[in-house]
């Protein structure tokens, strides 16, 4: 089984060196690809001191999912059974890979396996991991406080900071969509593999750890507005491209939702949050005929956007 895997960098220096250690590190045929967005720091240099390690340099930063879907290409150009999405601010302890293969042998279905994902220190499990978990698989949390655990658990999601993906998962399911340039896009994919007949699970014998960019970062009033109106426009395009739902229902949430936004902005005197929601809404509404194109393109099997 050859497994390869991706890691995506944008100015990843602080992290990159421990990422790839860990990848060189597991066992079994393995294979490493870092597709770089544009870096302006010193990725590229530290990446290069790994010379089995394949690196795409992009000229601009394309995003997460596009970056991603250009390594999931060349990975099954590779030949790969299997491909690991890993964030260049995580680290998988060792092993991991065989873990998770073993467990994807044992228990068919499974179109995504992911870790445990712990804190960067290891001694709790990954905040926002965990409040995920909670509500996708409450009985893994309390398995795991009582000391016993499942081979795997079934979730609705999973973060893509560290998944492994099935080759046939990715050839019915395809890429990620590239309306998302950052924000929602794994939850969009964890839906269509879902659509499509896989499982995801989470497998609690793998550790995966993740640092993540901590720290509350403060930003002027522009720059402020910007990204959350970059979080709210994917929350839209994630709500209108529902496929559950007609998508004259699916306006109608985002209609609700911006609504809902803008006035709960308005009684608390969330500046920011005022402002960032209609750009956000109105870019999404403009865009809804390409939004529905791309819904159709989900619905049915194939390789898209790869």
């Amino acid at each position: 089984m050859l497994v390869v895997s991706i890691v995506v960098t944008h100015n990843g220096s602080k992290w990159i060196d421990r990422c790839l250690t860990s990848l060189m590190s597991q066992g079994g045929n393995h294979k490493i690809l870092v597709v770089d967005n544009a870096s302006v720091d010193d990725t590229l240099n530290i990446v290069k001191r790994f010379q089995e390690v394949e690196c795409i340099p992009l000229d601009r930063n394309l995003g997460f999912g596009v970056a991603n879907n250009i390594g999931m290409r060349r990975a099954l150009e590779m030949g790969a059974d299997y491909v690991l999405l890993l964030n260049q601010d995580a680290w998988l302890a060792p092993d991991t890979i065989d873990v998770l293969l073993k467990i994807t042998s044992e228990e068919p279905g499974y179109g995504i396996v992911s870790p445990l994902h712990w804190s960067a220190g290891g001694n709790k499990l990954d905040d926002k991991f965990l409040a995920y978990v909670t509500n996708g698989a409450p009985d893994m949390v309390a398995d795991l406080l009582q000391g016993k655990t499942r081979t795997i658990y079934d979730v609705p999601f999973v973060a893509a900071a560290v998944w492994l993906i099935s080759r046939s998962c990715i050839e019915q399911t395809g890429g990620f969509d590239p309306l998302f340039f950052m924000y929602r896009e794994d939850d969009d994919y964890c839906r269509r593999v879902l659509w499509h007949g896989f499982r995801i699970g989470i497998a609690p014998r793998a550790n995966a750890y993740h640092e993540r960019n901590v720290g509350r970062q403060r930003y002027g009033l522009w720059q402020g507005i910007k990204r959350q109106s970059n979080w709210l426009r994917s929350v839209f395009i994630f709500d209108l491209k529902a496929m559950d739902r007609s998508l004259a229902r699916n306006i109608l949430t985002v209609v609700g939702k911006t609504a809902v936004f803008a006035f709960q902005a308005l009684v608390s005197r969330d500046v920011t949050g005022l402002v960032a929601v209609w750009p956000a809404a109105f870019s999404s509404v403009a865009r809804v005929r390409t939004i529905a194109q791309h819904r159709k393109m989900c619905l049915n099997p194939g390789i898209i956007w790869l």
